[in-house]
């Protein structure tokens, strides 16, 4: 797959609108799939954009796509 993006600040924009969109979905399937009640809920759904945004640098990975289906088994 091609990379839509035209530019390092048309990337930066269009990944802000992915963490946008996906942040509140993807918290609340940690919080349902995780469940250790040790305070480690934010550093998980951290580590899940990490690997998008690492991801995201990669011919592949389609920003406009979401991240659930990509993501889920991350979490």
């Amino acid at each position: 797959m091609a990379r839509y993006y035209k530019s390092k600040t048309e990337h930066e924009r269009q990944f802000r609108l992915l963490y946008e969109r996906n942040f509140a979905p993807i918290t609340a399937y940690v919080q349902r799939r995780v469940r250790r009640g040790d305070g480690s809920d934010p550093d998980i759904v951290a580590e899940v954009f990490v690997v998008a945004w690492q991801t995201s640098r990669s011919e592949t990975f389609d920003l406009r796509s979401g991240l659930m289906p990509q993501n889920s088994t991350i979490a």
